[in-house]
């Protein structure tokens, strides 16, 4: 897998060896000298890249705009749903004008376009069976590390690239003020 400069940028910030190594730095160490790691890797590299990719996308949620509109600060929530399953939400940020109006998203490593309908659609129901989102105007989105179609990416979906990319013009221009 190719990661974009972001995962590297986040793997130097936030470390990325203990979640090869595992806690303790002993057990995996000479796969790692070896270059032979394997699979008992793999579900710990892939789960410690999408905390990392999950904090990067709310930490920039108040610096870009997203559907012409600047947010609040991002969280993730989780909690008892009003009606069916317990649910979890990797991204809520509140309006900052307007209080009728929320962001909710969900955060992926990779993601096509076969992919996109299906998770919008079960965005949108997670997120109305939460009381507190009853009568809010929801902007739903999708992010992804990668995009993996051929096809233009829809609206809905912000990869890495585009991201860092307003995250970076954003940054410049409070510079400037």
């Amino acid at each position: 897998m190719t990661l974009p400069f972001v995962a590297v940028a986040a793997f130097a910030t936030w470390g990325w060896y203990p979640a090869l190594l595992g806690v303790r730095p002993g057990p995996n160490r000479s796969l790692l000298e070896a270059r032979q790691l394997d699979v008992q890797t793999k579900p710990a590299w892939l789960a410690h890249l999408g905390e990392i990719w999950e904090e990067i996308v709310r930490t920039s949620i108040p610096s870009v705009s997203i559907d012409d509109a600047r947010w609040q600060p991002a969280q993730g929530w989780w909690g008892g749903a009003a009606v069916g399953q317990d649910c979890e939400l990797d991204v809520v940020a509140a309006h900052r004008d307007d209080r009728t109006r929320v962001l909710v998203g969900e955060v992926k490593l990779s993601l096509g376009p076969s992919d996109v309908t299906r998770l919008l659609y079960a965005l949108e129901q997670k997120t109305r069976s939460c009381a507190w989102a009853r009568n809010k105007q929801l902007t739903l989105r999708l992010w992804t590390m990668r995009w993996q179609g051929r096809s233009r990416r829809p609206p809905t979906v912000i990869d890495a690239r585009e991201l860092m990319t307003n995250w970076r013009d954003a940054t410049r221009h409070d510079a400037r003020k």
